[in-house]
Parts: structure tokens; sequence; C-alpha cells
């Protein structure tokens, strides 16, 4: 506690110093959007001036509300744009097989915008835990000389890559979570890009104050990409030296001595691509250099668009350790169509295996939705694997609003080999509520045979979002399930609830209660080029949370992120969730993916809480990406496509984002 206690006061040292008048000559600000209602300046007389602040149209006869005609109490105006969060926290931990853990730590989390620096920002979570807790500090956009931007990052970060091999494609190259640090050299005019890694391994622990777990050995990296009109060619390598990726306490067999490197090259035209990415792993302890080699192509013809490729992936493949697709060659096509009343994509797969080529397989896919009137649509979809084992899912959905809301009716069906068959019905609603509120609930039943073996579930969940009031909100989500026959104790019930308290304008009080009891099902996928599934078991237990915290914002209030002055602002506030059925809606029954870092345009950086909630509360208008680093998901989740969405934001807008992420090789 004495640690926490001087920790707290040295970043409320660091605060005030924050909040503090920067070094610049200060700029008016109107921090609700930019606006100045007591100015009657035209938008031609502000685009003359850039740097002159948002004007409205000015209607004549209509009086500005008052409350537009002054900055907030206390505000500071003076200085770079620039936000602030600390909190102490408070938190309980009650394990299956383990002692009860009490925890102490304080959350720093601060961003500051300069004109010559490029984005500072840090990330941190102090003590909280034995071992230590969370520290990401990051400086993007660095301009130097003759055109190059630099971005670097130390800390708790994810393994760079060039964006030529975190292209959508159908094989995935997997990444890590290091403790280390990394830079990223670019220079958009003669396009050209460099990065460089280094650190341990580890994976993020923690119940809800978060700490990142040290694993044993080293990984570094280099990358290089070069832009030449439409051809692109990137190269990168990766070294892993006794290293381990998933275990506390790994085994000998377990510690891995390998080193990667990847080769891919690129031509793109408006409408069609084509891409083409050699790998290579050379595993010291097995003494073997398994390859692999891989070509996707894409062309969009108006609703329309097709994909197809090949794949050689040697048995034992890696990148630099970490298990990726292998033992597998074939090829597939893939097409997609849209238009206002339909959505279908279909994928087919020939497959053979590497090592013992005595057959081919296939690997199909589909899934169409229509879009029958204004109030009612249907979806249906399945999945069928001919390739080391036969399995098959499917699915049919039927969504209609109604006078309480929107109602979801779904059926799920599946069977792998003779082993498993499973049949679920699910009944999800949306209820309509007012302004502000939600409520979700979602009825499920069905029926699992495994191994003759026969058991009956049901389950029910609940998500509901209360703003009791201005500075009171409440939020929970609650499922129950319960099996008779097999193993009962399989399933249990779990409980997210947090409430939050907004009792001063810069403070808060916020508490979060989980509880997971019994263990969950999960049904692996059939995608035979689904990277292998490495992961631990959820224990159960319960864990508190409380955290008192303060925010602030400062400096030129009326600069948005990533915009100017004449831009206005908005705001953009999300949710990283498990979209378990993969329909891209969050039902009650699925919960938010605490932890995960999320990027605005690739140059701000967000973590989402203990329920996936991210905030970006003053954006530059117009069009943005928000991104998901995959490094930060636990497996075998990943975002899916390119893991990017594009908003367009339009002037004091709040946009909501709801962020799905799937399993790993779910159709």
């Amino acid at each position: 506690m004495r640690r926490c206690r001087r920790g707290l006061s040295l970043t409320l040292g660091l605060a005030a110093t924050f909040l503090a008048p920067a070094q610049t000559q200060a700029q008016p600000a109107y921090p609700s959007g930019g606006r100045n209602p007591s100015s009657t300046v035209r938008p031609s007389s502000a685009a003359a001036n850039p740097d002159a602040g948002y004007q409205d149209k000015v209607i004549d006869g209509l009086q500005p509300l008052a409350d537009e005609n002054a900055a907030p109490p206390g505000y500071n105006p003076d200085g770079w744009a620039r936000q602030m969060r600390v909190e102490t926290q408070l938190s309980r931990n009650a394990y299956t097989g383990n002692t009860n853990t009490s925890s102490a730590g304080v959350g720093l989390y601060g961003l500051i915008e300069t004109p010559n620096h490029g984005v500072l920002s840090v990330d941190a979570q102090l003590g909280g835990n034995p071992g230590g807790g969370l520290v990401t500090l990051r400086q993007r956009g660095l301009p130097f000389g003759s055109g190059w931007s630099v971005s670097n990052e130390v800390g708790v970060i994810g393994s760079p890559a060039p964006a030529l091999a975190r292209a959508a494609s159908r094989v995935a190259v997997p990444g890590y979570l290091m403790l280390g640090g990394s830079t990223d050299w670019s220079n958009a005019g003669q396009g050209l890009r460099l990065q460089g890694s280094a650190g341990s391994p580890g994976r993020l622990d923690g119940a809800l104050i978060g700490r990142f777990q040290r694993l044993p050995g080293s990984v570094s990296s280099l990358g290089a990409e070069v832009d030449r009109g439409p051809w692109s060619l990137a190269a990168r390598v990766a070294d892993a030296s006794g290293a381990s990726y998933y275990d506390n306490n790994p085994a000998q067999t377990s510690v891995i001595d390998a080193s990667s490197a990847q080769f891919s090259l690129r031509h793109a035209t408006p409408g069609r691509s084509l891409q083409a990415n050699v790998i290579a792993t050379s595993d010291q302890l097995l003494g073997t250099t398994p390859a692999g080699l891989w070509v996707d192509t894409e062309a969009r013809i108006g609703p329309r668009s097709f994909s197809g490729g090949f794949f050689w992936l040697e048995p034992g493949l890696s990148w630099a350790g970490v298990p990726m697709a292998n033992d597998v060659s074939g090829a597939y096509v893939r097409s997609t169509w849209q238009s206002r009343q339909w959505s279908v994509d279909g994928t087919l797969d020939v497959l053979r295996s590497i090592a013992q080529p005595t057959g081919t397989g296939i690997f199909m896919t589909g899934n169409a939705r229509w879009r029958y009137s204004s109030r009612i649509s249907m979806g249906a979809g399945a999945a069928v694997r001919r390739f080391n084992g036969n399995a098959w899912n499917g699915y049919t959905e039927l969504r209609w609003l109604n006078d309480w809301g929107s109602t979801s009716l779904r059926a799920d069906i599946s069977q792998e080999l003779e082993q498993s068959r499973s049949r679920q019905l699910t009944l999800d609603h949306d209820w309509n509520m007012s302004t502000g509120w939600s409520l979700a609930t979602s009825v499920t039943g069905g029926r699992v045979v495994t191994l003759g073996v026969q058991e009956t579930l049901v389950g029910a969940a609940v998500s509901i979002n209360a703003p009791v009031t201005s500075q009171l909100s409440v939020r929970a989500n609650a499922s129950a399930n319960s099996s008779e026959g097999g193993d009962a104790g399989r399933f249990g019930t779990a409980i997210n609830t947090g409430v939050s308290w907004r009792f001063a304008p810069e403070w808060s009080l916020e508490a979060n209660y989980n509880l997971n009891k019994g263990k969950t099902r999960f049904n692996a996928p059939i995608d035979p080029l689904a990277p292998p599934l490495v992961f631990d078991t959820a224990t159960s237990g319960n864990s508190l949370f409380v955290a008192l915290r303060w925010n602030a914002r400062a400096g030129s209030g009326s600069d948005p992120l990533g915009g100017t002055r004449a831009q206005g602002g908005a705001r953009i506030v999300g949710t990283v969730f498990f979209d378990a059925n993969n329909n891209g809606r969050q039902e009650a029954s699925e919960t938010g993916a605490p932890g995960v870092t999320v990027y605005l345009d690739n140059r701000y950086t967000a973590r989402t809480d203990a329920q996936g909630r991210f905030d970006f509360p003053f954006v530059g208008t117009g069009l943005r990406v928000i991104s998901v680093q995959n490094d930060t998901l636990p497996l075998p989740w990943t975002a899916p496509g390119d893991g990017r969405v594009k908003l367009e934001l339009l002037l004091r807008e709040d946009q909501r984002v709801n962020f799905g992420v799937v399993r790993d090789g779910d159709s």
C-alpha cells in the first residue's frame, strides 16, 4: 500500500504538470465542438484562414443556446491539446484452487498532441498484481527530415509487421505480445517503411487489474516495405530464443529456438489485386526447416467480389515458434455479392495433406441473408469439411421488428466426426427503451451428444445499460446455463456488472464485479486452415474491482484528434465483444473483451475496460478508421477481415461502434 500511495502522489504530481499551460501560444478554444456562437464570420472567411475555429452558418433571428456561449468551468484552453485520466484501483480475486488475493494499484492514461513531436501517450496500470503491472509508452508520428515520420513504442506491445504481412489472406500468420520496444520509420513520399522490435514474450493476465505475465526467452524482429506505384514488396524476419508463448512454467519441450522469414509481393490496381507470400522457419529444437507459399488474388466488379488462390504449407510450419496452419496444400475460390436486399457469399477449398497425400478433401462455406421487407430479414449458412475427419455446421435465422423491439430466432446444428453433434435454438430480443437505455435478453435450449452420452442444455442471458441519472449509470451482463445428463458440471453462471457515478465534473467512482462458475463449452472451428488452438481453460471464481477516477482535458480544445479547428469534432464510443455466432451484433449472451488495444487512424490508442468499452471523446470529422490489435485478444479470438472498421463522422455526432471479434477459423 505504501508503494501505491507513492505512485498516486507521483501520478497526481504529473497530472498537475500535465494540465499546466504548455510552452506555446494559447489558442481560443470551444470544447463543445469548436463552435463560437457569438461570432458572425461566414464560412468563406474561415476557409481563408485555416487556423480559424469552426464557424456555423448564421441563421438570422435565431439566438444561440445559453450554455454554448462559454467553455466548461475550470477548463484550461492554453497550450497543446491533452487528456489525462488517473485512477486508484482496488480488487479482490477468489479463484478455484488458489487463495483469495487482494490488490491495489494506480492507473494512468494520458495523451498530448504536439506540433513537432507527434502524439505522446501513456497507458499504465501500476502495482495491482504480484509480478508487476502493465505499462505502454507510445510516440507516434514524429516528423523527421526529408519526409520521414517515426513511431516508437516501449513496454507491453504487439509484434510489428509490414502492412502487406497483415493484409487479409486465406492464410493467417500469427503475432505475439511482448515486453520490449519497437520502432517504425516511414517515408510516404519515397514509399519506404522500416521496422524493428525486441523483447520478452508474454501474455496479459489479471482478472480486472491487468498485468503482463512475462514468459521465458526473448523475441526480436526486423521488417521493411517498399511501395512503387501499383507494386509493393515487403520482407520481415523474426527470431525466438529460449521462448515459450503459452506456459507460465514451461516444460523443456515447449521452449522454442526458432527463426522465420517472410517475403510478400503485391500488385494492386483499382478493383484488382494479386499478392504472393513465401515463408520459411528454422526450428533448431526439431532440426527442421519447413516452408510455405500462398497466393491470393481478388477482383471487384460492381456489387460482386471474387477471390482465389493456392497454398502450400509444409508440416511443422510456424512463425518463430507460434503455431499456424501447416501440413496442407490446395487451392480456393471465394465470391460475395451484395445488393439492397441480398447478401451472399461462398467459399470452396480443395485440400490435400503434404505428409500423407492419400486423398483429396474439400472445405465449403455458404451464407445468405435476405431483407424481405423493412421489418423482416432472414439468413442461413453452412460449412462442410471432408478432410482429416468429417465435420459440418449450419444455421438459420429470422429477425423481425415489432412493437417491443427487435427479435431474432436462430437454430444451430453441428457435427464433428461421429463423436459429437449438437442442436440448439436461441431467441434473442433487443427491447425498445428510452433514449440512452438498452435491454437485451437471450434464451437458449438444445441437446448435445458426445460419444453416445446425451446432454440437455438450457440457458438464459440478460444485458442492460441504464443511465439512471446524468451522473449515475449501471451496466450489467449476466448468463446462466444448466445441463442434465453427461457432464452436469460443464455449465454454470457468469456475471459482469458495473456501476459508474460521476460525482464531480472531473471525478467519478466505478465498481465492477465478475463471477464465473463452472466451465464454458467451446466448439472448435472446423476450418482446416485455422491456426492450432492453444488457450487456457477458464477457472471458476469471482473478483471485485473499485476505481476512483480523475479525468480531465485541457489545451486547444477545439483541435480534435486527427483534425483541424476548421472541421469541428465528434465522439466515438464503442465496445469490442466476442461475437460467438459471427453475425456482427452483440447479443445478450455475448460479453465484452477487456484489455484490448484499439487504434484510431493507427495513431491514437485506447484500451477497453472490464466490459470491453472504449472511448475517443473528441475526434475530427470525416472518414476515420477503428482497428483492433489482435495480439491483445485472447486466443483463439481474432478481428475479422483486415481488422478495421471505417466510419464517416459528422459534426457533434456521437457514433457508437460495436466491434465483434470472432473465433479464428469460424465461417
